[in-house]
């Protein structure tokens, strides 16, 4: 695998060299068990792309010193590509091009960023596009997905994060799992953007920060044709979730939060408002046991406005274990309506006596 980046490293020199101006890196080999690696630094001068069509590539950029620079683009293009930095580096803060996970029917494009020691993976990207009309049969699972994990991993995007794309007659799926590090986004995060597409956005750990100019998130999508989308907040273990602008939840869309022993991580809208026509759904994990009338916070706005709710649904029966709760200005909460298993034994023992009593009266 070496002996194949040496050679396209340097065939990529030779063109720089001969003064054209492309020079592009394109890899179509390595597996999981086998990857192709870069462990140095790889000046590719042009367009990235991982896997052409019908072919599978796994490359392994490799940390500390693997870096991959000078890209123009990234794709993971119509093939079956997967990009994995093990605290290895896409890319710098003044050196970034756009990226697409994903594009065209079949394909899938995985980017995965985990922690080597004391060195996380970090990606500098312009605008990211995961799942970019690569859907021709509904899949098990997303085929198009970003992984985050580690402290000190980064995802950087000058840009808007957009999963699922509709394009050419076909829909898109895209799915990010973040379960640690720092995702910035510097435009919106736009979940399930278009037509038929789908995206989903999962965070346990770590933080979720928007700046920029049109810093807001869409579950949904942006438009009157949107798609399906899906934010789902796992737990107490998210050190924060910045929203600068608005949150808008569309008709058909989920807002799902998992409360565990420590609670949840609620979503900070600092300056506007929450656009809510959606699901809101809570469920409990496995090792939480709430007392009945514990509140968690689910959405926070700096305005101070009142969070409306009178268009979101919750699934079926499940009003009747949580409460949504906008009584507090700029605070959405939840509440839990179910007694402890305690509570219900002392109410049946309660009304078996109760019965019995009438029972001798008669």
């Amino acid at each position: 695998m070496r002996n194949s980046l040496l050679t396209a490293a340097v065939l990529a020199a030779l063109l720089c060299a001969a003064g054209n101006v492309w020079a592009d890196l394109t890899i179509n080999e390595g597996t999981e068990a086998v990857p192709y690696v870069i462990d140095s630094t790889v000046d590719v001068g042009g367009t990235l792309r991982i896997a052409q069509p019908g072919n599978v590539a796994y490359v392994l950029v490799d940390g500390p010193d693997g870096w991959l620079t000078g890209c123009t683009a990234h794709y993971s293009f119509y093939g079956d590509g997967t990009l994995h930095l093990d605290g290895g580096v896409l890319g710098a803060t003044d050196d970034r091009a756009g990226t697409i996970l994903g594009r065209g029917a079949g394909s899938v494009g995985l980017l995965t960023l985990t922690q080597k020691g004391d060195d996380g993976a970090s990606v500098y990207t312009n605008s990211l596009s995961c799942g970019y009309s690569n859907i021709d049969a509904a899949p098990a699972t997303y085929q198009s997905r970003i992984e985050i994990s580690g402290d000190d991993s980064v995802l950087d995007v000058a840009g808007d994060l957009v999963l699922g794309i509709y394009g050419s007659g076909l829909s898109g799926e895209g799915e990010v799992l973040q379960t640690g590090g720092t995702v910035t986004i510097s435009n919106y995060l736009n979940i399930g953007s278009t037509t038929g597409s789908q995206g989903l956005y999962t965070i346990s750990g770590g933080t979720l920060v928007l700046t920029g100019s049109a810093r807001d998130i869409h579950i949904g999508g942006t438009n009157t044709a949107a798609g399906t989308g899906t934010l789902h907040v796992m737990g107490s273990g998210v050190t924060s979730i910045t929203v600068p602008d608005r949150i808008y939840l569309d008709a058909g869309s989920t807002l799902k939060y998992t409360i565990d022993a420590g609670g949840v991580t609620a979503i900070n809208v600092q300056n506007a408002y929450g656009y809510l026509n959606g699901i809101i759904d809570i469920d409990l994990d496995p090792g939480a046991s709430p007392a009945l009338g514990s509140e968690y916070d689910l959405l926070v706005l700096g305005s101070g406005a009142v969070v409306d709710i009178g268009d979101v649904t919750q699934p079926a029966g499940e009003e009747l274990i949580w409460q949504l709760d906008n009584s507090e200005a700029g605070v959405l909460k939840a509440v839990y309506l179910v007694p402890e298993p305690a509570t219900l034994s002392l109410v049946g023992l309660g009304l078996g006596a109760l019965a019995a009593a009438r029972r001798r009266r008669r």
